[in-house]
């Protein structure tokens, strides 16, 4: 997995503001963060390729994609689903990996992507802050991954979507991760849930946690997923809130892949795994 360096913030978009007489009284500046440094240009066109654009069955409420680069492909297949639905608005919620500053961050940032300026939903961010259990943190999506990745296979597929990231440290509240979400308008929504699951054990012993796993998920069994180690996924909080929503919504739930990183390589070395997931 790449990471960002610490001088990946470039103020290029200027916003002007005008007084009630048309006349320009501030320029305002949007940080912009290059979500490039998470995967190649040829890693993501490859990963398009291998994907294709059918439409889900029913309008998507919320997606499970992985953020590790090796199984971008899987990210974008899923994401590409997408497309006909073309929502407004795309919440980007994944784990915080250093675990440093505040326990839930967000960022007004927009991205430079390959596809171009993908922006975020600045609105939406304010909303966030204001509700007060979450913190600016421009620095930390510099190099989180599990934002930028998919900030980037977004804007390949939705470019006219704004986005609304979310990065939480581990074992997060899912009382508070509801609370948070709550305060922002869900019209024309979709939330993409990043996240990886089994790490640093053999294949053959993902595999068995990923099919204790997809047991949890198809039981819709929240309270044990919450309580799970990295063995089993790497942000149980987010996975918790995302079945406890579907419970609530009475969502459908649709398990579309599952692999990982020792299939995908052909080797059978530590390996993480992943699921993509549908709630519509």
């Amino acid at each position: 997995m790449l990471s960002g360096c610490s001088g990946n913030i470039d103020k290029v978009t200027q916003t002007a503001t005008a007084d009630t007489n048309g006349q320009t009284v501030a320029v305002t500046q949007t940080p912009v963060i290059n979500s490039r440094v998470f995967i190649s240009e040829s890693e993501l066109n490859q990963a398009i390729a291998e994907a294709n654009t059918s439409a889900s069955k029913q309008p998507i409420k919320m997606l499970v994609v992985p953020h590790h680069t090796v199984a971008a492909a899987l990210s974008a297949q899923a994401i590409a689903g997408l497309v006909e639905q073309q929502p407004q608005k795309v919440i980007i919620i994944g784990p915080n990996h250093s675990n440093r500053g505040p326990e839930a961050s967000t960022t007004k940032a927009d991205w430079q992507t390959y596809n171009g300026l993908l922006k975020t939903d600045q609105a939406a961010v304010s909303a966030m802050l204001a509700g007060g259990l979450v913190k600016k943190n421009n620095e930390l999506f510099t190099s989180e991954h599990s934002i930028g990745l998919i900030a980037d296979i977004v804007a390949a597929y939705l470019p006219e979507a704004q986005i609304v990231p979310l990065a939480l440290q581990h074992g997060y509240d899912i009382n508070n991760i509801a609370a948070i979400l709550d305060t922002i308008d869900a019209d024309n929504c979709v939330i993409i849930a990043s996240i990886d699951f089994s790490h640093n054990l053999t294949q053959d012993k993902a595999e068995q946690k990923d099919k204790q796993m997809r047991s949890f998920l198809e039981q819709g069994n929240y309270q044990t997923i919450a309580d799970l180690g990295s063995e089993y996924i790497d942000a149980p909080t987010i996975m918790a809130y995302l079945l406890k929503t579907a419970h609530q919504q009475q969502l459908k739930m649709d398990i579309l892949d599952n692999s990982n990183s020792g299939r995908l390589l052909g080797n059978s070395e530590l390996v993480t795994s992943y699921f993509t997931i549908e709630f519509y």
